[in-house]
C-alpha cells in the first residue's frame, strides 16, 4: 500500500514538474517575443499592388509575398494553378498552404496573438492573415501584412474597393480594434496566418 502510495506521488511529482517546465517555456518565449519585437515595423521590399478580378485573394496575396522574396509571380497565374478549390471558387487555407509547400517554399499555418503576429512581420517578410473583409462583413479573405505601429495595422489589399490610402508599401490602414474583429472568423483556427519563407 505504501509502495503505491509512493508512486503515486512520484507521479503527480513528474506530472507538476512538466507542466511547470512547459510554462516556463511558454513564459520564455512570449518574454523574448516582446523583447524582440518593435514597436512599429514597415516591410520596404520591392513590390506592386495588384487587384484581384473575383475571388482570387488566396494567389494574389501569395504571389505579394513571392515577390517580397524575389520571385517573379502573378496573382491571377498563381491563383489559376491551384486546384481543388471550393465550388465558389475560394481556396481554404489548408488547400493555399498544400499549394504553395508543393512549390517548393516553407509554409507555414499558424494561430497566434497579435504580438506574435507584429514578431513575423518585423523578421521582413510579409505575413498573410486569413480574415473577415471588414468588421460588419462575413466574406473571408486573404490579406498580407506589410506593418504596425502601436494603432494600426497596414495591409496590401487585393480588394480595390477596400483601399482607403494611397502609400508606394501599403494601401489600407486597419485600426487595431477593427482588425481584432475581422481576424476572428468563426472558423478554421482562431487568429490564422500564413508565413511563407524561401526552402533554402
Amino acid at each position: 500500500m505504501k509502495a503505491k502510495m509512493h508512486l503515486k506521488k512520484k507521479i503527480v511529482f513528474c506530472v507538476v514538474i512538466c507542466i511547470a517546465v512547459l510554462i516556463g517555456i511558454f513564459l520564455a518565449v512570449n518574454l523574448y517575443i516582446l523583447l524582440s519585437t518593435p514597436k512599429q515595423y514597415m516591410i520596404t521590399s520591392e513590390n506592386y499592388i495588384d487587384y484581384q478580378p473575383h475571388y482570387e485573394c488566396s494567389g494574389y496575396s501569395s504571389a505579394y509575398v513571392l515577390r517580397s522574396l524575389g520571385q517573379d509571380t502573378d496573382g491571377l497565374e498563381l491563383y489559376n494553378a491551384i486546384s481543388n478549390k471550393n465550388n465558389d471558387g475560394t481556396v481554404p487555407p489548408v488547400t493555399l498552404v498544400e499549394f504553395l509547400a508543393e512549390k517548393g517554399y516553407s509554409v507555414k499555418l499558424c494561430s497566434g496573438t497579435m504580438m506574435q503576429l507584429k514578431h513575423e512581420i518585423s523578421k521582413g517578410t510579409p505575413v498573410i492573415v486569413f480574415v473577415r473583409t471588414s468588421p460588419k462583413e462575413n466574406y473571408y479573405h486573404y490579406l498580407p501584412i506589410v506593418g504596425y505601429d502601436e494603432e494600426y495595422i497596414y495591409a496590401v489589399d487585393s480588394l480595390k474597393y477596400m483601399k482607403n490610402a494611397e502609400n508606394e508599401y501599403y494601401n489600407r490602414i486597419i485600426g487595431n480594434s477593427d482588425f481584432d474583429k475581422m481576424w476572428e472568423t468563426g472558423v478554421f483556427r482562431k487568429n490564422t496566418y500564413i508565413t511563407i519563407r524561401l526552402d533554402n
